[in-house]
């Protein structure tokens, strides 16, 4: 596992040097999380840091369109406050 953790932070090394925006950015990470077997959201933070928004997920299409349905928008771009959140302390 450790040898194809590195090959993947490489992979995404180099698609950082070709990244032209935030989302090839994103697109990169995710792929690479997706190979070694893992799913991701990725989230950004606004300035304020008061609000999340979906910049990227690696789920299965069937089940973001649910998600999509549940909440009436897109998947992604969807933000919404840390308030909404129920973490554990």
């Amino acid at each position: 596992m450790t040898r194809n953790l590195l090959l993947a932070i490489s992979r995404v090394s180099q698609s950082f040097q070709c990244a032209r925006t935030a989302d090839d950015f994103y697109r990169a990470v995710g792929r690479e999380i997706k190979s070694l077997g893992g799913m991701v959201t990725l989230l950004t933070v606004n300035q304020d840091h008061s609000l999340l928004t979906v910049a990227y997920t690696s789920y299965e299409l069937k089940l973001i369109r649910e998600i999509e349905k549940l909440i009436g928008a897109s998947a992604t771009g969807y933000s919404f406050g840390f308030a909404q959140l129920h973490l554990c302390p």
